[in-house]
Order: C-alpha cells, then structure tokens, then sequence
C-alpha cells in the first residue's frame, strides 16, 4: 500500500510491480497532478524514467546547467545523458499511465487520516474504513502524516509559473540574486518554467521576479501560461526512513532544498531501492541505500546554499569556473547522485 502518488509513490508502485509485487496507490487527488516544481529531471532521472518504461509525450531536452550572477556567467554540459524539463501533470500522467498499465490499483480522491504500523504489516485509515497491507509505503510529501523535523534557522520557500517562449538556452539557467534564486528550465519547444527560490520574508511573485533584472527584461510583454504556484517550507528530516513493515520515501522520508534540482531524481533513485528490499523481504538494504543518496544530496545541497547565502564568494566562484567548462563539469558531476 502506497500513500501519496507524487513522483516518488508512483515511481515506487512500478518498481515494485516490475518485481512481481501487488501494489495499491492512495492518492488524495486527481490525475494528472500538477505542484509547484523546478520541473528539470537529471540525466540518472531520466535515465530512470527509462527503466520504468513511463513514456512521455511533452518534454525538452536540456545539456547541461548555466550559473548567472550579474555581469558573470559560467555554464557546463553533463558528461554523460542529458536532462528533461516536463511539466509536472505530464510527468504524472506519464508515471499513472505507467503503473496501471503493470497492474497497480490506483485509488484517486482517496484520503488517509492514519497510518497504524503493527508487527506483521500496516493499516490505513480512510474516511471509509480501514485497509490492511503487508507493507505500507509513505510517500505523501513534506507535509507528511509521519512527523519530520523541520529546520527553522533557514525557512525556504518557492514560487513556480510558465510563460510562452521559446527557450532561449539548450542549458538550465540559474540567475542569482541577494536572498533569492530564479530557475528557467525549458518544458517545451514553445514554453519555459520559472522557479523562484527565497529566504522569508518574500514579496509577491511580481515584485520577486523583478530583481532579476535580465531575466525579467527577457520576459516582459511574454504571456504567461500557467498562475502562480508556491511551495515550502522545504526542510525535513524523519528520524527513521524504515520502521517495521514500514517505509518512508520521496520528501517524506527527508528534504533539504529545491535548489540542485535532484528531488525527482532521488525520489526516483530510492523509489528503485525500495522495491528491491520489499522484493527481498527485508528493509535493510533500503535503509543503506537512502543514507547513502542523502549523504550526497545532503552534502552537495549544502554547499550550493552556501552560495546563495554569501554572494560575494558566490561571485568569486562563478567568476573562477566561467571559461573554465571542464572544471565546472567536474563539480556538476559530484552533484549527480544517480
């Protein structure tokens, strides 16, 4: 039994089908959901996409990454793959099509009130009744029913719209500014998202936006696509990611920050090892594998938050890799968790 159909429940639901296991989805809304998203999945994501055999009709290739901070500029290619920008609702409707094309019940509208974990499996509660599973997977999202530890020295919130261009750069860009970040990953041939990352307090999505004054000059006049999103607080870290019969995975089972754009790729990465361990009966091998990816994350998340947090060593960075592509391809790598 899978609680939440995000990316990280369905991806899990499949995973496990693929290894002979019956599987349930609870999901509390409709496909195809759409959330506030940087939308820019990794090459080991897409590369994971692959393997689950989810086919998604409305994507744009990306190559690497482009950094942006006043006058300097430093870009690097991926050395091996390429990433995706897609809509969330297509990645959705990609991932649900999949699972119930393997057999997984997929319950939409459903809500749980509880999770009661017990020796030889797991009950959830609905508004119905209760249901009984072997295992019960928790990949409800940042707001999960199984309480996390949130972080409140650093609260960080995001904001998330298309527009109607076409993109301008084969890379995503990450544009810079004092207490604030803004993403443009290309979704379409005809169509980019923005993401804006931030410290507290923030203004409104206008007056955030226009800090960036290049970014904003580019998309003034341009007809946005989508209304505004918002995301956040993003930190949280449970105390035990397997319990028994029973598992936490995606941004329930622990979350930094928005801001290297592995989310996805880790979600779909743990959402593998999962499966195997269900397959083999025991949670042990999962438990290693989540610490080992969330050591990277952790680390590497870290490190570029220091970025946004002091600007002028930010600069100083950007300004040593810009011209330099082989360097900055090789710091990209260590960022590549799958």
């Amino acid at each position: 039994m899978i609680v939440g159909g995000g990316p990280a429940g369905l991806a899990t639901a499949i995973f496990a089908a693929s290894e002979g296991l019956s599987a349930t989805v609870l999901e509390r809304r409709r496909f195809p959901i759409d959330k506030a998203c940087g939308e820019g999945l990794l090459p080991g994501g897409v590369r994971l996409l692959e393997a689950m055999g989810a086919r998604v009709e409305r994507s744009y290739p990306f190559e690497g990454i482009r950094y942006v901070d006043g006058g300097s500029m430093a870009e690097a290619r991926f050395r091996e793959g390429h990433g995706l920008g897609i809509r969330r609702p297509e990645l959705s409707r990609a991932l649900v099509t999949r699972a119930r094309e393997l057999g997984v019940e997929v319950r939409e509208e459903t809500r749980v009130t509880s999770i009661v974990r017990w020796r030889e499996g797991a009950s959830v509660s609905l508004g119905g009744g209760v249901l009984d599973a072997h295992w019960v997977v928790v990949a409800d999202g940042l707001g999960s029913l199984v309480p996390g530890a949130s972080d409140r020295r650093l609260r960080r919130y995001g904001y998330r719209r298309h527009f109607r261009i076409a993109p301008w750069s084969p890379f995503v860009e990450v544009h810079w500014e004092k207490g604030c970040e803004a993403y443009v990953t290309p979704v379409s041939d005809e169509e980019v998202g923005v993401a804006l990352l931030w410290h507290e307090p923030a203004p409104s999505w206008e007056a955030m936006l226009s800090r960036f004054e290049s970014l904003s000059r580019r998309l003034r006049g341009v007809s946005a696509s989508s209304s505004v999103r918002g995301a956040g607080p993003f930190r949280r870290r449970p105390g035990r990611v397997a319990v028994g019969r029973l598992a936490l995975v995606g941004d329930a089972s622990g979350y930094v920050d928005a801001i290297t754009g592995e989310g996805v790729t880790i979600a779909f990465a743990c959402a593998r090892a999962l499966a195997w361990a269900l397959a083999s009966g025991s949670l042990e091998s999962y438990e290693r594998a989540h610490r080992h990816a969330m050591l990277w994350y952790r680390g590497t998340t870290e490190v570029v938050l220091a970025l946004a947090a002091f600007p002028r060593f930010r600069r100083g960075i950007i300004s040593a890799i810009a011209g330099r592509e082989s360097v900055f391809e090789r710091l990209l790598d260590l960022t590549q968790v799958v």
